[in-house]
């Protein structure tokens, strides 16, 4: 195995993993999941994580979430 081996995301770091990047790519994914999970319903998803509906807001704007792209999806 070598540097090739690697996703692009870290292979373009020279192998080092931007923490902060990885820490936003899970909280990216986890918040997508709940609201998949809630049918893109904002007040089940806040209910589900135990936070206030504008806590979801700031969250899916801080993290740059497209909600009517995902919503498409689903």
């Amino acid at each position: 195995m070598d540097i090739r081996d690697l996703p692009e995301e870290i292979r373009d770091h020279g192998g080092m993993y931007d923490f902060k990047r990885g820490v936003e790519d899970c909280r990216r994914r986890f918040l997508i999941r709940v609201l998949k999970v809630s049918n893109w319903n904002i007040n089940e998803a806040a209910r589900r994580m135990g936070v206030s509906r504008q806590h979801i807001y700031r969250l899916i704007k801080q993290l740059e979430i497209d909600v009517d792209k995902h919503r498409n999806k689903s």
